[in-house]
């Protein structure tokens, strides 16, 4: 399935995310779970020739998940090797993991 439909269809939602490099990128994408009530991530790598969410077909067993302080761990420990996010970049994205507040619907 196609990245995004995967996303849709499970109803994950868009938290942080970060991205290192150039012609050799990288990137980490963190998402929550209402259903699961667990944090999901996927960290992919390629070259300028693909972009981010272009390996299909997708299966959330592709994810590596688990609650807020490892998908903040996550964060915390992407690097890239063509070249790392800024510490404000690091410190932004993981905020918004720390400080992320599920909607509750009644």
């Amino acid at each position: 399935m196609n990245l995004y439909n995967l996303i849709e269809a499970e109803g994950l939602v868009p938290v942080a995310g970060l991205s290192g490099g150039g012609y050799a990128w990288g990137r980490i994408e963190v998402y929550y779970s209402p259903r699961a009530s667990r944090f999901y991530w996927l960290h992919e790598s390629g070259c300028s020739c693909y972009h981010f969410g272009d390996a299909e077909p997708y299966s959330l067993g592709d994810f590596s998940d688990g609650d807020r302080a490892a998908a903040i761990g996550a964060l915390k420990g992407f690097s890239h090797y063509e070249g790392d996010p800024s510490k404000e970049e690091y410190d932004r994205e993981t905020a918004k993991v720390r400080d992320y507040r599920p909607e509750v619907t009644a």
